[in-house]
């Protein structure tokens, strides 16, 4: 069969695998170069994991069940964190090539070594999953495959709430068929991403969970102010929140440069489209990738903005570099040379926290006796210790209760006792800052006697109770 009239040209499958291993290759690399714990927020994802393979915890206001579902059943055969690597890796590599196979292999070079790639790509968690499965969905509307569209999109906003705003990208035509046959698959990608996300729906009325996500906990933290629900009291300080939003989306390289690009490509009269070589498909492609990074950022927005959470909006809008020169791939080439000399080197550095964690890491895993398997309290909510194939958190300091700066090592032991907690974990930097009553565990040797030195590194001090 002919392709439709204004389609996206078939990539060649060579390039397409060749694009694809040299994803994972420098995904791989990067994820080994980086083996420790980067994302605080995998603890709670592990636990969950954890908790919704035994059927608990299946709807959460925060974060929807498709992650950890998927991360659970991972974690059956991987470490935890390999697991959680895997799955970043799996939606950094599908990014790739969804941006190759619909703009061309150079594009998909192009978007490989943005940082967020390179970061999240090689790191545990959440985001990069749902971009890579956002990238697919809109590759496949490119295609004039609606229903294959509306089920990844449906699977990314289960892997993310946000990813919701790929409904909209998703109500941009294609260039091909009449105006009953365009409104046809639009409906069809509507269709197919509810019917994905209804399980969500279901069980959470059959649980009485959160049937819509709650983000009252980040929009407290945005607004620095106490907030609960979506009201008219978090609508308006929407402003504040792009104005929050929007430095963290431009301070990704070329991201300035495509958003520009997507404008004068969908602003730019048709005459002048001709001039430059331009066709309908890429005004077309370029509300796709405009309507997925506006929306997704408004949504955000509302909430909160951060690197991490502004990381759809950052790559889609970068990506309008690579649709402008679609058709001079060899220029996009000669751009994505330096910018990888730029972003490579930073990707492969190892942070001194990352150095740090990995120190304070070490000394529980080497623990022995009582020790080794031992609940523990900790100021810093980065310390883990893997305990029976699963990652253990310790309990945050600050449940002791009261003002922190008052807290003492003698508080600290009492409570531990109290809740049959055999360690103490402290690091230097927050018991400056936020306990300085802890100051005397960070003489040589502590000036007190209810707790004892077991193990130090770098920034980090660990010790046990002493028996009364």
């Amino acid at each position: 069969m002919a392709p439709s009239a204004g389609s996206p040209p078939k990539r060649p499958t060579w390039s397409l695998v060749l694009v694809a291993a040299i994803a994972i290759a420098m995904l791989a690399v990067l994820s080994d170069r980086h083996p420790g714990l980067r994302l605080v927020d995998f603890l709670s994802f592990s636990a969950r994991a954890d908790r919704v393979l035994r059927g608990e915890d299946l709807v959460h206001a925060l974060y929807p069940v498709g992650y950890p579902l998927s991360l659970g059943a991972l974690s059956t055969a991987a470490d935890p964190l390999v697991a959680g690597r895997l799955l970043s890796a799996l939606g950094g590599v599908t990014a790739v090539v969804a941006a190759a196979r619909w703009l061309g292999p150079a594009a998909g070079l192009f978007l490989l070594v943005q940082p967020g790639v390179l970061t999240f790509g090689a790191t545990e968690g959440t985001d990069m999953l749902a971009v890579g499965l956002g990238l697919a969905a809109l590759s496949a509307r490119t295609e004039d495959r609606p229903g294959i569209a509306g089920v990844l999109a449906g699977l990314a906003a289960l892997t993310r709430y946000t990813s919701a705003a790929l409904l909209l990208a998703l109500l941009v035509p294609t260039a091909s068929g009449d105006r009953r046959t365009q409104l046809r698959a639009i409906g069809l990608g509507v269709a197919t991403f509810l019917l994905t996300t209804t399980p969500h729906w279901l069980v959470a009325l059959w649980t009485g969970g959160s049937v819509l996500p709650d983000q009252s906990g980040n929009m407290a933290i945005g607004a620095n102010a106490r907030i609960h629900g979506l009201g008219l009291h978090t609508l308006v300080r929407l402003p504040d929140g792009l104005a929050s939003a929007v430095p963290w989306v431009l301070s990704g390289p070329a991201v300035g440069l495509g958003l520009i690009a997507l404008l004068i490509v969908i602003f730019l009269p048709k005459r002048a489209r001709d001039r430059v070589l331009l066709e309908g498909t890429d005004r077309l492609d370029a509300l796709r990738l405009a309507a997925w990074g506006g929306a997704h950022m408004l949504l955000v927005a509302v909430a909160f903005a951060n690197t991490r959470l502004v990381l759809p909006t950052r790559l889609v809008l970068a990506l309008g570099v690579a649709l402008a020169l679609r058709r001079w791939p060899r220029t996009l080439v000669v751009l994505t040379i330096p910018l990888a000399l730029w972003t490579l080197p930073a990707a492969w550095q190892i942070g001194p926290g990352e150095e740090r964690l990995a120190g304070v890491v070490d000394i529980l895993e080497d623990l022995d006796g009582p020790l080794a398997r031992a609940y523990f309290l900790t100021t810093d909510p980065w310390v883990y210790r893997q305990a029976g194939g699963q990652l253990e958190s310790g309990t945050p300091i600050r449940e002791v209760g009261g003002d922190p700066r008052r807290i003492g090592p003698e508080q600290v032991a009492d409570y531990a006792r109290l809740r049959g907690y055999g360690l103490v974990v402290v690091d230097v930097g927050r018991v400056q800052r936020t306990y300085p009553a802890l100051a005397p565990l960070l003489d040589t040797p502590p000036t007190t006697d209810a707790l004892h030195p077991v193990g130090r590194c770098p920034g980090y001090r660990v010790f046990a109770l002493t028996a009364p």
